[in-house]
């Protein structure tokens, strides 16, 4: 393992045994109509929606100037841009993923997230 992909997995091994997410109990405190739970997946399926949902939950126009200009930075920051990411887990950052599942069960359970940690 090089010194950086080491560093990384030290690091990554630490935030994960520190981190602690905010309750769920605290999502629960913010006006439904004040916020807005973005999914990744959801996200990446549908960004231009999802831009919109956010825009109307803040009660903001999606002007005729701003669409296209939103559209044109989605187009060129496509998600695969710079290639697709695959890590593990276990061999790149010293983690086990059925520790992070129990871990953050809580959370994932509350935003019914489902991973495919490897």
């Amino acid at each position: 393992m090089s010194s950086l992909r080491s560093d990384t997995a030290c690091r990554s091994r630490a935030f994960c045994r520190s981190s602690v997410l905010p309750p769920p109990r605290d999502r629960d405190s913010l006006p439904a109509d004040r916020s807005i739970d973005v999914r990744f997946r959801e996200y990446m399926t549908d960004q231009m929606g999802t831009e919109e949902r956010i825009y109307e939950m803040a009660d903001l126009d999606m002007t005729d100037e701003a669409r296209p200009s939103l559209q044109a930075y989605l187009d060129s920051h496509s998600r695969d841009r710079h290639g697709q990411l695959e890590y593990d887990l276990k061999s790149d950052f010293g983690l086990e993923p059925d520790d992070l599942r129990k871990r953050f069960a809580f959370y994932m359970d509350r935003f019914g997230i489902t991973a495919d940690l490897k």
